[in-house]
This record gives structure tokens, C-alpha cells and sequence, in this order.
């Protein structure tokens, strides 16, 4: 139950928009802070979803301002197929938002002591994804598993930039966001399951960060 007289943050809508999302999608990872590198710096995403698509969500609080938002926005979506913002209906007037027409918004609110979100408008695919940005975003690991599915071998030690630049040559922009959900799926998978097990405890986000990533999830598919 709200007191009156606090605030919602943004944990606690982060926390009942991963439940949300869980009943809302199937075969799906969830994850949360992600950082993401766009061409107008280094931004955290709220909540990431991987379930076929890889799904952005930024959300903003009683506590929160909107200064930032919109290069938020805008950077999440050279990365992400689709970008979702999520904010406080009592602390923001969506019309006075210059929230990007690809966006989704949705609304958070109270309803019956309980945090409800409802769908103001769907988001639509982007079209503006950065090859380079997302490539960027792949682990070393990766890239080297990525080129090895296409036969490429290496010839001595190949630093990530060498890596990045060798995956963006060999790969169409589609190839390249497949790569991307499937690590997305994969490399926050245990942190999900881990989430859900401990999702009515109230330090649930906690289990999702401290078991957030899968260092050694390649091995399966080895």
C-alpha cells in the first residue's frame, strides 16, 4: 500500500513492470541496467527484453525529470528494435513530452494500491539501428563465436575494435540484430530465472542484478 505522503520511485515501478512483462510475453529474458553505447554517449536502459525482438523500456518517476529523455530515447533506439517510455502519471504531461514518434508510451499508475501500467501507444519498429553501436555491444566472446558460425578463422590475437570492425563487414544488418537477441536471451538468462524464483521477496531486483550475468553461456552451444 502507497503512503500518502511518498513517492513512487523508479525501482519500485521497475520491479512491477518486469511482473508485468512476464505474464505480458513468453519465451522471454528480462533484464535490467543495461548500458548501451549510442553515437550520443553511454545510456542505461531501465528494463531489456529479449523474446524475438530485442525491446527497450525507460522509465521515469515521481522522482525523476525528463531533461535527459529524449536523447535517452533516441539513443536506445539505434540499438534496440523497439523503445518503450514508461512514465508516472502524476509526475508528467505526455502532450508537453517531445517523446520520438517511434516510441511506445505507456502509463504508470495507481490502481487499487497497486502499481498498473496501460498501453498509451504501441511502438513501432526501428528502422535506424546502428550496426557499428550494436556490434559494439557484443562481448569478445561473442564476436569470435559469431564469425566462427560463418567460418571465419583467426590469424593471431584480434583486439575487440579489430573484431567489431571484421562483424560489421560480414554481416547484413539483419544478421547483426539476430546476434544481438540471441546474446541478449542468453547472457541474462540466469539473472531472469533467478529474479523469478525470488520475485515476492522484496529484495527481488537484487537477485536480478547479483546473478544478472552468464559469463560462460556460449559453452552450451559450443
Amino acid at each position: 500500500m502507497k503512503n500518502k505522503n511518498s513517492k513512487v520511485d523508479a525501482n519500485a515501478i521497475k520491479k512491477c513492470l518486469i511482473d508485468w512483462l512476464d505474464k505480458k510475453y513468453i519465451n522471454k529474458t528480462i533484464t535490467s541496467e543495461i548500458l548501451v553505447k549510442t553515437s550520443i554517449g553511454d545510456k542505461i536502459a531501465d528494463i531489456v527484453v529479449s523474446n524475438g525482438h530485442t525491446i527497450a523500456y525507460e522509465i521515469k518517476s515521481e522522482l525523476d525529470t525528463a531533461i535527459r529523455l529524449n536523447d535517452q530515447l533516441n539513443g536506445f533506439s539505434e540499438v534496440f528494435e523497439y523503445v518503450n517510455f514508461v512514465f508516472w502519471r502524476d509526475r508528467f504531461d505526455i502532450n508537453k513530452l517531445n517523446i520520438p514518434l517511434n516510441t511506445g508510451i505507456i502509463e504508470a499508475f495507481y490502481q487499487n494500491n497497486m502499481i498498473s501500467f496501460k498501453v498509451i501507444k504501441k511502438p513501432k519498429i526501428n528502422k535506424n539501428i546502428s550496426k557499428q553501436n550494436l556490434s559494439s555491444m557484443l562481448w569478445v566472446d561473442e564476436l569470435k563465436y559469431f564469425l566462427e558460425q560463418k567460418n571465419i578463422n583467426f590469424k593471431g590475437h584480434l583486439d575487440k575494435r579489430a573484431l567489431v570492425d571484421k562483424f560489421c563487414e560480414i554481416t547484413s544488418n539483419k544478421e547483426a540484430v539476430k546476434a544481438f537477441r540471441f546474446a541478449l536471451r542468453y547472457r541474462y538468462e540466469n539473472g531472469f530465472l533467478e529474479y523469478k524464483k525470488n520475485k515476492d521477496n522484496k529484495n527481488a531486483l537484487y537477485f536480478l542484478l547479483k546473478n544478472k550475468i552468464n559469463r560462460q553461456y556460449l559453452l552450451n552451444f559450443s
